[in-house]
């Protein structure tokens, strides 16, 4: 039984070899994409046990400012940690990677799971499990006609009604496209009043857009009249094609361009022979953006969960209180001491 511990300047791509179905967030690039926002340092952990498996990246955020020598650590994306065989080794692991996070002051964990991979039910038990949201994921291994015909009524409609306006759905790879996105991008997040969060430089979309071992990115656009009205950007896998960012001019909006717009990065998913997109959730369960995902596909409504665990309650009492936060963590915000 080994645990070996990747920093950020060592080669990943050894250990990601025993994961033919590693999804696109268990690259370093990803990881290394999220860690200036996050403000963190990518590291993963490769842990092997007989013939049992498992990768497992995410970001330390150090914790100097509050409690020198301390940091926390959050995985990015859907992840979690990734097993091959799929079941095995958990409790082991579990264990050892707890050692580690308290001989290296690793305070709390915070684990974004993979709803497709359903990790997160391997961990109950070992570790706190709060349900995030439902998502929303497409099926495309089925003939496209197939899947069209589980569309709802209201998007098969609007996708006429697209077409016969002569919308039209196009793929860019340069950056004046990046550049048309962004602007429909940074509307969209001002007409949803938005926090600074939810807003990027052309910095982190370029790096988006750059293609790994573990992801294909495409950026798709409508266009109505030779401009952009619509686009999304959707990072394909291995297995599973993801809807990462999307964004409309509001006044095209009435042309269903955004129906056409998500049948198209079915369509692409479905070219490169994956077996989910998964559209991700809405705000909040039952709102207008999961309905809209939902109208898509009628089954495969799969949850999200986020993992929470103190490995020192003393150090996050400490950090609690330093905060003046509640550390019993009863909110929805975790760890306490960031909210």
């Amino acid at each position: 039984m080994s645990l070996i511990v990747l920093a950020n300047q060592d080669d990943w791509t050894a250990c990601l070899r025993h994961f033919a179905h590693a999804d696109i967030s268990y690259a370093k690039e990803y990881v290394s994409l999220y860690a200036e926002r996050e403000g963190g340092v990518p590291e993963a952990v490769f842990f092997s046990q007989g013939d049992s498996r498992i990768f497992y990246p995410y970001l330390v955020r150090s914790l100097d400012a509050l409690l020198p020598g301390y940091a926390d650590i959050v995985s990015i994306g859907y992840g979690g940690p990734c097993l091959s065989p799929a079941t095995t080794g958990v409790e082991a692991f579990s264990a050892q990677f707890s050692a580690y996070c308290r001989s290296k002051n690793y305070v709390t964990e915070t684990v974004r799971f993979h709803p497709l991979e359903k990790n997160a039910e391997l961990f109950r038990g070992l570790i706190r499990l709060d349900l995030v949201r439902t998502t929303v994921a497409v099926d495309v291994r089925p003939p496209l006609p197939q899947i069209r015909a589980k569309y709802s009524e209201n998007v098969r409609r609007n996708m006429k009604k697209a077409i016969a306006n002569e919308v039209s759905i196009v793929e860019e790879s340069g950056e004046d496209g990046l550049r048309a996105f962004m602007q429909l991008y940074r509307e969209t997040m001002e007409r949803n009043f938005a926090g600074p969060a939810y807003y990027y430089d052309l910095e982190f979309f370029a790096g988006l857009m750059k293609e790994t071992a573990l992801c294909k990115p495409r950026l798709l656009l409508a266009m109505h009249e030779g401009m952009a009205v619509a686009g999304a950007i959707m990072l394909c896998g291995r297995r599973y094609a993801h809807y990462q960012l999307g964004a409309s001019h509001k006044a095209d909006m009435p042309l269903g361009i955004n129906h056409l717009l998500f049948d198209a990065m079915i369509q692409r998913a479905k070219e490169d022979g994956l077996a989910y997109l998964l559209l991700g959730g809405g705000n909040r369960d039952g709102d207008g953006l999961f309905r809209f995902k939902a109208s898509f596909s009628k089954t495969n409504h799969v949850p999200y969960w986020m993992g929470k665990k103190i490995h020192d309650e003393q150090a996050y009492r400490v950090l609690c209180e330093k905060t003046k936060a509640d550390r019993a963590g009863d909110g929805s915000f975790f760890p306490a001491y960031r909210a």
